[in-house]
């Protein structure tokens, strides 16, 4: 680091990586729920409540091997105005962002279908992945298993180059 990349408002943002433990498990979920299906070049849609600090969604939009359609729903114009202008987020056909009450949206949504929702709380995750909401396609074994769903959060994450590994530390490693 030299003075004259001192400013951090300057760095360019890498999208590539993930390096958030809740960040790397919710991505995981993603495809381990078959909600996503992982190295296809077939388009999934991805709809994330909540913004935070864009690091799913600018990971998944960045995601080689995927063709991923993704709408966020955030409460707050402000969260939108933040990813624009430090996040490097930048609307397409494939990802967007909506200004609107998530509870609102679902209503809405609800008129065009309906999802089914599991809650997964299994006691060896950590206590941000207890509070995690995945989706499940109707007779998923994964959803009424934990150790099963447990090996197969491993299995999506060293797919995904995250390797969670010693009781839920991440690590960074080329190794299983």
């Amino acid at each position: 680091m030299t003075y004259k990349n001192l400013d951090t408002r300057k760095w360019e943002l890498d999208k590539t990586t993930v390096r958030l433990r809740y960040a790397r498990t919710m991505i995981s979920g993603i495809f381990f729920s078959h909600a996503v299906e992982y190295n296809s070049l077939r388009v999934n849609n991805v709809l994330i409540f909540g913004l935070g600090g864009g690091v799913i969604n600018n990971y998944l939009s960045t995601m080689p091997g995927q063709k991923l359609n993704i709408t966020i729903v955030d409460i707050d114009p402000v969260m939108k105005k933040i990813a624009e202008k430090w996040y490097g987020f930048k609307e397409t056909d494939m990802h967007r962002i909506i200004v609107e009450d998530g509870v609102e949206f679902i209503k809405k949504a609800s008129d065009h279908g309906v999802v089914i929702v599991n809650v997964i709380t299994p006691k060896d995750f950590t206590e941000e992945a207890i509070r995690m909401l995945f989706c499940f396609k109707r007779n998923d074994p994964w959803g009424k298993d934990p150790e099963l769903l447990h090996d197969q959060v491993l299995r999506m994450d060293r797919a995904l180059g995250f390797h969670l590994k010693d009781g839920g530390n991440y690590q960074a490693s080329d190794k299983d």
